[in-house]
């Protein structure tokens, strides 16, 4: 599951984002960031896509904030 944020990236002015795990925090202008991280997460997820259809396992990508489909 992807929160809402990950997915479109709405940052505007310089953000401090908690690193994972052992990464340190990062301050940065995240207008800079946009366009790359975007394709990253989109080569990502095009990645589990071919992985799931190589092993017929279905994909769904959910989103944090939207409601399943039919509720």
């Amino acid at each position: 599951m992807l929160d809402r944020d990950e997915v479109q990236f709405p940052f505007e002015r310089m953000t401090l984002f908690e690193g994972m795990e052992q990464l340190p925090e990062l301050l940065c202008d995240p207008k800079s960031l946009r366009e790359a991280y975007l394709a990253e997460i989109e080569g990502f997820a095009e990645e589990i896509k071919k992985g799931r259809s190589a092993q017929r396992i279905d994909y769904v990508r959910v989103v944090n904030g939207n409601p399943p489909d039919g509720c």
